[in-house]
């Protein structure tokens, strides 16, 4: 076991919203494509970290993120063993934590949470959730994009990290190399130019 703590589970949520007050997350990629990450508000991550890292911290910092993390990592290599003996292969990403945000998806997530003594902690899973739960639906959003670096772009309107931004710079050009080269159409009266 990693955790030496009794907990049980409450009944899981399909949402489409999930409001973040602290969470740490990772993604898997590769055969699936999965986000998993364990959420929790006024402390109650310190549950995890705490007992996870066998030492106490003075509110969720970043110590105690990193603590949720490893959990996280160390979760999702044991899952990811368990798929890689059925040929089923999966790259773990880098875990990251986010605060104060919305994470939203058009498609459906699972949350499922976890009681310890009185502290909730959810447990947030989703199958092919768009990246880093960020869902345009209005392309105007997006123009401001446009002329500045992206990394530079991502830490400034969604305030990512130096490493998130240049893995998401990384997913844009996996995603325009395959599809979004063929979304794109000519500014109006450049074919005659």
């Amino acid at each position: 076991r990693i955790l030496h703590i009794p907990f049980y589970f409450g009944k899981v949520r399909k949402q489409t919203e999930y409001e973040i007050e602290c969470m740490g997350v990772q993604e898997l990629k590769g055969a699936h494509d999965l986000f998993a990450g364990l959420s929790g508000k006024n402390n109650n991550l310190l549950v995890i970290a705490e007992n996870f890292a066998r030492e106490k911290f003075e509110g969720v910092n970043d110590d105690a993120f990193d603590a949720v993390c490893e959990f996280i990592n160390c979760i999702n290599g044991m899952f990811a063993s368990n798929l890689s003996g059925r040929n089923i292969d999966l790259e773990i990403c880098v875990p990251c934590w986010y605060q104060n945000r919305i994470l939203s998806s058009k498609n459906q997530f699972y949350v499922v949470p976890l009681y310890f003594d009185d502290k909730e902690v959810d447990l947030v899973v989703a199958y092919a959730l768009e990246k880093y739960g960020i869902h345009n639906t209005d392309r105007s959003q997006l123009y401001k994009f446009i002329g500045p670096p992206l990394r530079d772009s991502f830490g400034q309107f969604y305030g990512f990290s130096k490493e998130q931004a240049e893995e998401a710079t990384a997913y844009y050009r996996e995603y325009y190399k395959d599809k979004g080269i063929y979304e794109n159409r000519l500014y109006q009266g450049i074919p005659e130019v």
